[in-house]
Order: C-alpha cells, then structure tokens, then sequence
C-alpha cells in the first residue's frame, strides 16, 4: 500500500511531487507498471483507474501487442483530501492516454473475471460445509431458509384471511347467485353461445350490468347457468331466446356452487387384455390391447399394430438424395400410412436402423416385439366402451394371445364377454352340446352365469352353470331393444328376426331394418331422442355442410352422422365438422307451372327417378319439408328408403291439386298450328281443340268447342264467391275433410282444414259446399 501525506503548503506540495518522482521511477523500473489517478476533491463521482503494463524488448514478441491494459476496481473518494493529485509535465512521455471504449472493454473483462473467482469460492465453501451435514442437517437448514420467503407471501394480515378463503371459493362472489337455465336436449351450447352474445352487448351498453357470466358445461347437453344477484335480471335475459324451454327459475345453494361449476374428469374403467380404441393421434380407430397400467399417471401400455411408413427413405440413402427427389417427396400427397407387423428386412430397404435387444426392436424411439407396437398412451386418447373387434383386427391378434391368461382368446369370446347380461335377460347356450338351448339367466357369480332352461326338453326348467363366454344374448320377435354398443349406438326399435346371434330390427326413427350382434342390445323400453353425441343435432336436422352445400340428417350414429345433401347423395361426417345447423325454413321457389312452393306445401312428382309413370292415380305425393334455391326436400312416408326423405329439382314437381296435363298434351310437330304460343302467362297445359289455330286465327272458320278439360276458365270470377265458406273434400287423400277457403286463384283453392289447422291447396272439382247450396 501506497502511503502519502499531502499539506496545504508550497513546500509540502515539492516534497510530494518528490516523493511521487520516486516512487513511480521505483515502479517503472521494477513492475513496469504506471498508475493514473484521477480524482476530483469536491464531487463523489467515481472515475476508471487505469494500468497499463509496459513489456520490455526482450520479452515482447512479433505476435503480440505491445501493451495489455488492465483495469482495477475504483477506489472510493476520501473527504478529507481535498487537493487533486497531479503528475508534472516531464513525465508526459511516460503516459498515454486511455480511450472511454477501451475503459469500458477493460472494465467488463475485470468484473467478469471477478465475479467467476467469487462465484467459484462460493460454491467450494458450500460444497464443503454441505458435505460436512447428514440428510437431516440439510432438510433443517432449507427448510428454514425458504419457509420465511413462502409464509411472507401471505403475511398480510393473517388474521383477515381466517375462514374467507373457503369462503370465496365455496360460494358465487358478490352474493350473487348460480341461476339454472333449462334448455331443449342438446341445445345448450347453441343457447350459451346466444346468451354470451347478449352479454357482450349489455356490457357495451351498461356500466354495471346485472348478469355477470353465463356457464356451460361439457357434460350438460340440456341446462345453461347464469350468475346474476337478480332473478327478473335472469328472466328478461332469457326471453326469447330460441332453445328455452318455459321454467320457473332456480338458484343453486351457495355450498353446491363449486360442485355444480366444476367440469369433472370422467373416469374410464379398464383392465388388463381389454380391447380399446384411438380416438386421436394417427393411430385413430385402431384397435389396442392393454398390457399394462398406470393408474397415478394415467398412463396404459398399449399392443398395437403399428404404422410404418416404408416408402420415407432414411438414413444414407436420404443424404443421397437429390433436389428432384426432396420436391418430389414433398409433393407427394399424404395418405394415412396402412398398418402392417413390424418388418427389419423393409426397414433395412429404405435405409432406417433399429436395435436389436432380447427380442425387442427399437426403431425412431420407438419398442417392437413379435411385430407389435407397444407404447405408453394416456387413458384420453383411448376410448373403452364398446369396443368389438372385428375378424381382420383379431386375426393379427389371435397369434399372440395365449389360450390360458385372462385375455380374450378368440373372436367369439371376446363379443360375449363384453355384453353387458343382467339377471333375467334371455340367452342362448352355444356349443355343440348345448344346440339350440335358450334360458334365462338366474344367477351370476364372478365369471360364471346360472341359467335356468326355458327350451321345451328334457332338460326344461333345470338350472345350468355356464362360463359368460359360453352365452349369447336372444331376443324374440316384437321384442323392443336399444343398441348399446357398436355402429347404431343408442338407436332404438322392434325385434323383427333373429339369426344367429344377430338381430335384424326395425329402428323407430328411420323406419329401416338394420342389423346387430344380439350381444349390443339390451332389452328397453326407452324411444331414441335422435341427438348425437356431441348434443348438438338431432335427427331430421337441417345443417349446413359448407358454403354451397346443405343436406338433412338421416341418420345418427355412435360418432358419425349421415346427411342427405341437395344432390341426393349420402355423406358422412363427424359433428365438429359441420357448419351450423338451419333453423330457418322461409326457403320458397316455383313448381313447373309458376306456383310458389313453400315448406309444408304437398306436391306432386312428375318426372325423374321418383316419379310412378304409370298412371296419374299412382304418382309420387309427398309434403315439402325444406326449400334450397332450386332443390326441394320431400318426405314420403311410403317409401323406406332414408326414412322416406329424398331429392328432386323444382322442376320436376307441380303443387298438389294443380292440373297434371303436361302428360295430356300431345302436340303434332307437323302441324304448327297445334303449337302454343310463347306469350308469357299463357297456360300451354290447357290444351285447345284441334281447330283452333293460335298463332292464325284469323284462319279459324269453325267456332271453338271446348273439351271437358279445359272448361274451367282460370279468369273466371264466379269461384271467389267460395271464399270463406264451409266445404267438403270430395275426392283425394283428403276426401272426407271438412275446411274453409281462404283463397281462389283460378281452379286451385286454399283450405284450411277444420280438424288439423292446416291450409292445403284443392282443386275447385274436388270440393263441395257443406251446405249443399252449390
């Protein structure tokens, strides 16, 4: 250290300037080293001290820099210097002058290098001290040196917080209360969606609206919630919102408030060997068997057969490749890789590397055995009720499973072991030895069923123990059944056959014969709704599949949906793809005779593929259910076909009591003058005798006789008199109904019948006054 003594005199300051003199020769001369001290007396601003280190000739080298710089930490400002030490003007040439950008660069690499030094200290007296204490020394010591930092998050006021937590977790806030809204089956995320929008609307417009949030659950398909401190609030809410049904509205209990909002997990139940299926990822659909499982994570080990894409070159011969062939693979459309056994030789093909370990291959991180894929999924990805696997699937599987574990070892064993046989269900024994036997079951213990003998015999009335594999469900004819698994899930319907373990049944939505395992339906008495999973459409639905195409639903699978669209073509599709769903039915076109056709109207088909050519009395009448641009939904209730819905074009249908003739016309082509004109409003369905010429009738000599026909003028006034009369229906589907005109327009009058408050339009020659006056 550096000792110096500075006075305020002449003669003290030559004595210093002597001593520094000195001094610095000493340090020049032994360390090479200068220091250059700044410091004002009277400011507190600390500046860089600067050392530059001088290399001698001999040490000094061709390949480095004549000087190194070398900063060291500032040194703090003494108040009771006051005088600023200076060097004197000789000496110059002993210094240069340091640049602010080289301060700084030395300054950042000498705190760096500080601060590693520092750092590296810590972390040995550390590691030195912890090494010294047991397990519990260190427990003890961290848990006392962060417990203080947690509990000083929540030390405000601990007193304040007793019993309020639970308090605003446990009820609505603000004393507000949970309103249940009831809405139509599946209707309820269609109503939230409508509710939010009003929401947004009243926060825009109000400062403190009444209603606070709207709450729809994943798993209610028909109630929607509404937090609001105001019942009336709710009410006027809710008005006229279309899905909500007339209720009187209900508040949840403050304590059932977390419960009622909190949208649980539901919990699969699975065993070890049971069949499962993707409902995600790129194996969706494929069939999985259980191996292990994981309950903590909620993870399972899955057997599956795997999908390998062989044609994807790996490895060298994809270095190899060139730029045509790296566009090309891009390029390449993609299709879902087909699943087929684990193969080494096909992986060695396309240039992939696996290894070989105790018969396990691992390949792109993944483990085979036996050709199988075994893999942890979680139990969201897979789904476990009603999982039937079919023929091709079990014939991969079935040269894997052992006859002797709990796995299921064969097609038939697996269908019967998962239908669900209750107590007093009726079953059929198979077997050789058991041909053709029926009972009842009795009694079930474990894996095992008592059936009590209902096959007329030697053996009837006699109780048989059975394994559950050795039984398949039976259904008698008329018997109503609901589908709990499979394609048709949740459809409904009449026993009509059964075969052989199946049952062919007639479903009450469609009105079509369809067929199932015996093992998938359950004896019931319920009707199906027609909603789909999601709860988002219904049966006869119409729905909006893109921008330019529509269709009705025909018919509602576990998962799927199949929609008649206006081109009268079946598609399929899944819920979370489709638009929306139409509910408005204000569609209106024109038949072949000019005639408006609205939803509800009845017409007639006269040409195409739904048309009965044979006879007038036999041609296609059906009621129009939807209108789109030029395409008219119609249901026949005759026909079987999708539930009797079908397609035709405006054109080819004329409205129910309009006059048929286009098939009554038969025109000459060598005589013109049969021709009809092309004057617009000209009815060429009524045809003129054969002497009347309508382009030259100047040329008509004999006067106009009119066939039956073509009697009735459609100018003619007189049928107006009808007109809020009482009349019957003497001829038609209708005959026999008793209405009231509303309208005439020519021969064709609007009826509203008496009995089921409905207009239908009837032909004048068809109807008669109840009185009898007319």
């Amino acid at each position: 250290m550096l000792k110096r003594e500075i006075s305020s005199s002449d003669d003290g300051d030559e004595r210093n300037s002597e001593n520094k003199d000195n001094i610095k020769s000493e340090l020049c001369e032994n360390n090479n080293l200068k220091f250059t001290i700044k410091r004002s007396c009277l400011s507190d601003e600390k500046k860089p001290i600067a050392v530059k280190r001088f290399r001698s000739s001999n040490d000094s080298s061709s390949d480095e820099p004549d000087e190194e710089i070398i900063r060291k930490p500032p040194r703090f400002t003494n108040p009771f210097i006051n005088d600023e030490v200076s060097e004197d003007d000789d000496n110059s040439s002993y210094y240069e002058d340091i640049s602010e950008e080289e301060s700084a660069d030395s300054e950042r690499k000498l705190a760096a290098t500080t601060n590693a030094i520092a750092t590296g200290r810590h972390r040995n007296l550390y590691g030195q001290v912890f090494n010294k204490l047991s397990e519990d020394d260190l427990n003890a010591y961290f848990q006392a040196k962060y417990q203080s930092k947690r509990n000083s998050y929540y030390n405000d006021s601990e007193d304040d917080h007793n019993g309020s937590d639970s308090e605003i977790f446990n009820r609505p806030p603000d004393g507000a209360k949970l309103w249940i809204v009831k809405t139509k089956i599946g209707e309820a995320k269609n109503v939230a969606k409508i509710l939010n929008s009003r929401l947004m609307t009243l926060k825009n417009t109000q400062d403190h609206p009444d209603i606070f949030s709207v709450i729809s659950k994943q798993s209610e398909k028909s109630y929607v919630y509404v937090l609001s401190k105001n019942k009336f609030a709710v009410d006027s809410f809710i008005k006229g919102v279309r899905g909500v049904l007339n209720q009187k509205l209900k508040a949840v209990r403050d304590e059932d408030y977390v419960d009622t909002i909190t949208e649980k997990s539901q919990s699969i139940s699975i065993k070890v060997g049971a069949f499962v299926r993707f409902k995600r990822t790129k194996f969706c659909g494929d069939l999985a068997q259980i191996v292990q499982i994981d309950e903590e994570d909620n993870m399972v080990l899955l057997k599956l057969v795997p999908r390998i894409d062989y044609k994807k070159l790996r490895g060298q011969l994809r270095l190899n490749m060139d730029e045509q062939e790296f566009i090309a693979e891009k390029k390449r459309k993609y299709k879902r890789i087909p699943k087929a056994l684990f193969n080494p030789v096909k992986i060695k093909k396309c240039g992939g590397d696996y290894v070989l370990n105790k018969g396990i291959y691992t390949f792109e991180k993944n483990e085979y055995a036996n050709g199988f894929l075994f893999k942890w999924f979680s139990t969201k990805l897979i789904e476990s009720k009603g999982v039937v696997p079919s023929s091709e699937e079990m014939a991969l599987f079935d040269a894997s499973i052992s006859e002797g574990d709990n796995v299921y070892s064969s097609l038939a064993s697996v269908a019967n072991v998962c239908a669900k046989v209750e107590i007093g269900d009726k079953v059929q024994l198979l077997g050789k030895s058991y041909a053709n036997v029926q009972g009842v079951v009795y009694d079930m213990k474990d894996d095992s069923l008592v059936v009590k003998i209902t096959t007329l015999g030697s053996v009837f009335g006699q109780l048989l123990k059975v394994r559950k594999s050795d039984v398949g469900k039976y259904f008698d004819i008329g018997d109503h059944i609901k589908v709990i698994h499979g394609k048709n899930t949740n459809d409904t319907g009449i026993v009509v056959k059964y075969d052989s373990l199946s049952v062919y049944y007639i479903s009450d939505l469609t009105k079509e014969e369809s067929k199932v395992p015996a093992n998938n339906c359950i004896a019931s008495l319920e009707i199906s709704s027609g909603v789909d999973s999601c709860g988002m459409y219904s049966y006869l639905d119409i729905v909006k599949l893109d921008f330019d195409e529509v269709g009705i639903i025909i018919r509602i699978f576990n998962k799927k949906i199949e929609i008649l669209n206006q081109f009268n073509n079946i598609v399929t599709r899944e819920p979370s793809k489709i638009s929306e769903k139409i509910t408005s039915r204000s569609g209106r076109t024109f038949d072949i005779n000019r005639s408006e056709v609205v939803a509800g109207n009845q017409v007639v088909v006269i040409r195409g593929n739904y048309a009965h050519k044979n006879s007038v009395d036999k041609k296609t009448i059906a009621t129009v259910k939807f209108v789109c641009r030029g395409f008219l939904f119609l249901h026949d209730p005759s026909r079987s076909e999708n539930g009797g819905y079908f397609v035709v074009k405006q054109n080819d249908v004329v409205l129910y009591g309009k006059p048929e003739l286009e098939s009554q016309v038969s025109i000459d082509v060598e005589d013109i003058s049969n021709l009809n004109t092309g004057v617009i409003g000209n009815n060429i369905y009524f045809p003129t005798g054969k002497n009347v010429d309508p382009i030259f009738r100047n040329k008509n000599k004999n006067p106009v006789q009119n066939t039956p026909s073509a009697s009735i003028n459609c100018n003619d006034t007189s049928n107006i008199s009808l007109i809020g009369k009482t009349i019957r229906i003497t001829k038609g589907p209708y005959k026999g109904y008793v209405g009231m005109v509303k309208s005439v327009s020519g021969s064709i009058s609007q009826v509203e019948l008496v009995t089921t408050c409905r207009t239908i339009n009837v032909d004048i020659s068809r109807v008669s006054v109840a009185d009898d006056t007319v």
